[in-house]
Parts: structure tokens; C-alpha cells; sequence
């Protein structure tokens, strides 16, 4: 719930239109604000109007409900009213954590999956670049000298164009390796 939504939803249970919920701000220093984050001041018991601090089940402040003083007549009331604004900072703390623990892992995975993409296109690249350019320098030599032979032994010539198949082959696989990496 949000902070306003609570500080009605306890004017109502508490029939006391008066009232409001100011927060602790931990940190230095540490200073009370309205819901929307703004300074507010917490007044003291007067002007027929009580405050009720709230704080965590160790002891940290967490907040202050400044109400009808008359309320304070009830502490029953009042108690109820305290655990109530408590488990409802209690949860929107966590909500709030949790958002930030899913935003970080969102951000964490994004950065994984763009440095896996830029190992792929590197390994791509490194494949593209390096052996497949060797290998096609490799099947042109093997072609010339494949023609170079074919006047002196046909025989020879064949088995070097076999060669430049077997090479041209490889090349295939390493472009097909490359597709599938990307």
C-alpha cells in the first residue's frame, strides 16, 4: 500500500480526519518526511493531538502516527493501529527491495547476453578472417598447381583438385560454423 493509501485508510479506522503518518529516513543524518518524501516535522504531545511512535521489532524507527490525543486513551487501539502502519512499511520496504534485487538481475542478464554476443561475432569474425580467408588462399594455390600439372600428370592434378575439394569442404563447415555460432 502506498503512504497515502495508509494514512487514510487509518483516518477512517481511527474516525480521526487530523491524522498523520510521518516516516524515518535512516542514513546522516536521519530525519523524519511527509509521504512524499518532503522534511516534515513531528510535533510533540499538544494541542489536543498525541504522537505514537513506531518502530521495528528491533528497535529502529520507522515511523510516527500523530493523532486525536484522546486515542491514546485506548492502548489497545493505538497498538493495533502501530502494527498496522509497521507491517505496511514493513512490506513496502520489501516490495521495494525486491524490485531492486529483480532490476539488478534484469541489468545482470542483460550484460551477460550482450558479452555473449560479443564473443560470438569475435569467434565469427576470428573464423571469418582467419582460417576460412587461409583456407581459400590455400585452395587457390592448390588449383594453380593442380593446372600447373595437368600437362605433366593427369593423375597428380586429380588427386591435388581432390585436395582442393576437401578444402573447399572444410571451408563450408567453418562458414556453417560460423552461421551456427552467431
Amino acid at each position: 500500500a502506498k503512504a497515502a493509501d495508509v494514512q487514510r485508510a487509518m483516518e477512517r479506522a481511527l474516525h480521526d480526519p487530523s491524522l498523520r503518518i510521518v516516516y524515518w529516513r535512516q542514513g546522516p543524518p536521519g530525519r523524519w518526511v511527509d509521504a512524499t518524501g518532503w522534511p516534515a516535522s513531528v510535533p510533540a504531545d499538544a494541542n489536543g493531538q498525541a504522537v505514537t511512535e513506531v518502530t521495528t521489532p528491533d528497535g529502529r524507527r520507522a515511523a510516527a502516527i500523530v493523532h486525536d490525543a484522546e486515542l491514546a486513551r485506548d492502548p489497545g487501539l493505538i497498538g493495533a493501529a502501530t502494527a498496522y502502519a509497521l507491517t505496511t512499511i514493513e512490506n513496502d520496504r520489501l516490495a521495494r527491495k525486491l524490485q531492486t534485487s529483480l532490476d539488478e538481475l534484469h541489468h545482470s542478464r542483460a550484460r551477460i547476453v550482450a558479452a555473449a554476443d560479443a564473443e560470438r561475432r569475435r569467434i565469427e569474425r576470428d573464423l571469418h578472417d582467419g582460417a576460412q580467408q587461409q583456407l581459400v588462399a590455400l585452395r587457390i594455390k592448390v588449383g594453380l598447381l593442380a593446372e600447373e600439372l595437368a600437362d605433366e600428370s593427369a593423375e597428380r592434378a586429380a588427386r591435388l583438385s581432390g585436395f582442393g575439394r576437401d578444402i573447399e569442404t572444410t571451408i563450408d563447415e567453418i562458414r556453417s560454423f560460423g552461421r551456427a555460432v552467431y
